[in-house]
């Protein structure tokens, strides 16, 4: 077929591929495949091709920079682009563009027909798309889309939902936050639940916070460990909240950090509660160093001798200390050296962990049910010496001292008091540790019943 001149810009067919050709150079190079058209730019001298079907945005960017590059007007151009692209389709039997649709939406729905639909709807254009995203995005019809991304999954339910999961939101945008989800959990999934998460409802996430590949297929190994009742909900919160994509993925990271050393079961079914779950276990990254002239709480010189005291002290649920400077999650929290060294400290079927940022605070809080997240300013000022409790990689308490080693509160769930075996048990290594003051009036109640002498239990 004859090429379709102007005096500045053009089009020719070469073989299999047409060229959008700028000041008689090939710039844009569109391949017919199957029923959709590959998007390549042209390697000047060599003549070779690269794909960026999943960038049309670079495709655009080549023709406008090659038009000022020759001092050529844009709209030429673009006339010569835009017959280009209908005789892609032509060829194809592809999905082919409005008359007044833009170059962007253009070459984006030419690649991934699925995605020129959502442009026929009015849809925003995507300037990149997802690789996970391309094979199921370049398929021809829906039921071939659906085919792609979940198999034999693909029942008529999910077709359906395939439809609603790449409509443009009211905000005009085409969110796939909803697709990627589904994809993540295809092979925990049964279809019905397949089907909510792709129609579910969504706020607008941003294609930056969307994962790439990578992150798609360590988010199904971890899936695949939860069942689905867990992953469904976890996969709605996720579509739910702002900031929920990155969310889940974080948990994922995590939970394939931790291994068989994650959390124990049962493990929670809501987003939120999951990642606390799994980032309470992991290490903070923090710059904490102690300040000059820290004062250390006194070892406990009546280690020789049982503690003398009258009653356990009367519970208190945990209370905040008076408001100081504003703090963010990644503040550091200073904790005396005597504190430090016990972080990790197995004390029986109990282990010890310290807290590294007020993050950490804020975590522990939300797995307590209490308001250990209000203690960040104080335990980052070095006023609130805090301390964790695990057992069987789940928090179970959190205590508080002052600077000078007195227990201020001891407590655990919903500000619920320590069993009376785990209060011995905790309180004799905070002892022992140096972190708790025997000697203050205050801990005399703590310590009641402690032996503290070596090798006592």
């Amino acid at each position: 077929m004859p090429s379709a001149p102007t005096s500045t810009a053009s089009w020719r067919v070469t073989g299999d591929t047409i060229e959008i050709r700028v000041a008689d150079r090939s710039v844009v190079a569109l391949t017919p495949s199957g029923r959709s058209v590959r998007i390549g730019l042209v390697v000047p001298v060599l003549g070779r091709v690269v794909d960026v079907s999943v960038q049309p945005a670079s495709a655009c960017a080549a023709l406008a920079e090659a038009a000022d590059r020759a001092g050529i007007a844009a709209t030429a151009v673009e006339v010569a682009a835009r017959q280009a692209v209908v005789e892609g389709a032509r060829r194809a039997g592809a999905w082919a563009p409005s008359s007044e649709m833009c170059l962007l939406r253009a070459f984006g729905g030419l690649a991934f027909p699925l995605l020129g639909a959502a442009y026929d709807a009015g849809a925003a254009p995507l300037p990149d798309v997802p690789r996970w995203a391309a094979p199921i995005l370049a398929a021809p019809t829906i039921s071939d889309g659906a085919t792609v991304a979940f198999g034999s999954s693909a029942t008529r339910p999910v077709r359906r939902a395939l439809v609603e999961a790449i409509r443009p939101l009211p905000t005009g945008e085409v969110d796939l936050a909803a697709l990627v989800l589904a994809v993540m959990g295809r092979s925990v999934l049964q279809p019905d639940r397949l089907a909510r998460v792709l129609r579910c409802d969504r706020v607008r996430h941003l294609p930056a916070e969307l994962p790439d590949l990578a992150d798609v297929e360590a988010a199904r190994s971890v899936l695949r460990q939860w069942d689905d009742v867990r992953t469904e909900r976890v996969l709605l919160d996720a579509a739910a909240l702002s900031g929920g994509v990155k969310l889940l993925l974080d948990t994922v990271s995590y939970a394939r950090q931790l291994g068989d050393h994650g959390p124990p079961g049962p493990l929670p079914n809501r987003l939120g509660e999951l990642h606390d779950a799994h980032r309470s276990l992991m290490r903070s990254s923090s710059s904490t160093t102690p300040p000059p002239g820290e004062r250390r709480p006194g070892r406990a010189r009546a280690a020789a001798r049982s503690c003398r005291a009258e009653q356990v002290p009367p519970h208190h649920a945990l209370a905040p200390r008076t408001a100081l400077a504003a703090v963010g999650a990644a503040t550091a929290i200073t904790s005396p050296p005597a504190a430090r060294a016990l972080g990790g400290r197995l004390v029986g079927d109990l282990t010890l962990v310290v807290p590294h940022t007020v993050g950490d605070l804020t975590r522990w809080g939300r797995l307590l049910s209490n308001c250990l997240s209000d203690f960040g300013p104080s335990a980052a000022a070095g006023l609130s010496t805090i301390i964790g409790v695990r057992r069987d990689n789940r928090l179970i308490y959190a205590i508080e001292l002052s600077a000078g080693g007195a227990i201020r509160q001891f407590c655990g769930r919903a500000n619920r008091p320590p069993t009376e075996n785990d209060r011995r048990t905790v309180i004799r290594a905070l002892a022992i540790g140096g972190v708790l003051d025997t000697r203050a009036p205050r801990n005399r109640p703590w310590l009641t019943g402690i032996d503290l002498r070596p090798g006592a239990t």
